[in-house]
């Protein structure tokens, strides 16, 4: 799969779960999250499972923050974002 998944709010509940899942399918991932240690954790698991993954400690509602974690997801992108989910605020959307 070429495109890269970001998810937001990816440390715990339905995030990461959703990165759990998406990891499963090989999508290439790159998690934020505000909770830099439990992001960090989930990271290592995905990895460990095979999964293409980068994390971002970010605050989406912070500008400077949410331009790091874009200029991070440039470092996986290929292809096209496939989807961007953004769990704390129940908002998602498919770009193609």
């Amino acid at each position: 799969m070429n495109s890269v998944t970001v998810i937001t709010g990816a440390s715990s509940g339905i995030g990461a779960a959703l990165a759990q899942q998406l990891a499963r399918e090989q999508h290439r991932l790159v998690l934020a999250a505000r909770r830099e240690d439990r992001l960090a954790g989930l990271e290592q698991e995905l990895r460990a499972a095979g999964a293409t993954v980068l994390a971002v400690r970010c605050d989406v509602t912070r500008r400077d923050e949410a331009e790091v974690l874009t200029r991070g997801t440039m470092v996986l992108k290929s292809g096209c974002i496939r989807m961007l989910e953004f769990v704390q605020k129940g908002v998602a959307g498919a770009f193609p």
